[in-house]
């Protein structure tokens, strides 16, 4: 893998090494995952922006996934097999049910608004 080397802006990275810090990551690992989130949402500019905006002012919380989440992760792709829910998603519904959060980023908004997570009814969908 080459290596790649950009310029950010003080602030932004302030951010990732708070980020980096407060997960345990390096700011590699954190930048990986920030451009691996827009490559998802490439078809959507403005969820793109939206979530950039929302990255520097610290507005989105990075949350582990374990391995003790599979079996609920499993049993929701088996649940919503018809749609059929992907293991991206039923990660992002497992860790909503673990850490009892409501409002998630995605740009999967047809099948987020179909998703019940455990004991916390509809979720609330950003952007």
């Amino acid at each position: 893998m080459s290596e790649l080397n950009v310029r950010i802006a003080p602030e932004m990275a302030a951010f990732l090494e708070r980020v980096a810090r407060q997960t345990g990551r390096t700011k590699s690992e954190v930048v990986r995952d920030a451009l691996e989130a827009l490559r998802v949402l490439r078809a959507s500019a403005q969820a793109q922006r939206a979530l950039w905006d929302m990255l520097g002012l610290g507005g989105v919380r990075l949350i582990e996934l374990g391995i003790d989440d599979c079996p609920r992760m499993r049993e929701l792709m088996w649940k919503y097999r018809e749609l059929p829910m992907d293991l991206a998603d039923a990660a992002l519904v497992r860790v909503a049910e673990r850490e009892r959060v409501r409002r998630v980023f995605t740009v999967d908004r047809q099948d987020f608004e179909i998703y019940r997570p455990y004991r916390l009814g509809r979720f609330e969908i950003l952007p």
